[in-house]
């Protein structure tokens, strides 16, 4: 687990950018999806967190809150089978509580992350 501000290339996989531990993360998002034309469509979320930082070993070391959101710009197409293409922009406004440790890794990065691609498929019956 890395931060996720950290734009795609090496430093996406290089196990030096990991935390030194693991975030459990819950809470329930609002989101509102809207047509702009009638094929092309944008979706918000936002989602309040409250985190659990674990070390190594799995203990509890601290709690935090994040705000994460998320901007995503798509184009459905399809029949019985749907897919959906979208280009997603996400912030974290707010990211606090995180020890130390975690933060030193946080740092270096951006609070954002553009251009997130995505692809969502169903099935319509």
């Amino acid at each position: 687990m890395a931060p996720i501000g950290i734009p795609y290339g090496r430093a996406k996989s290089s196990r030096e950018e990991e935390y030194p531990g693991s975030i459990r993360s819950e809470g329930i998002a609002l989101a509102y999806r809207g047509f702009i034309t009638d094929r092309f469509y944008t979706a918000l979320q936002a989602l309040p967190l409250q985190q659990t930082f674990l070390d190594t070993n799995g203990e509890e070391i601290a709690q935090g809150k994040q705000l994460f959101m998320k901007l995503r710009f798509g184009l459905p197409y399809g029949g019985t089978l749907f897919m959906e293409p979208s280009l997603a922009f996400t912030y974290w406004p707010n990211n606090e509580g995180l020890p130390q440790s975690f933060q030193a890794k946080e740092d270096p990065w951006p609070n954002h992350f553009l251009f997130e691609p995505g692809l969502h498929v169903r099935m319509n019956f």
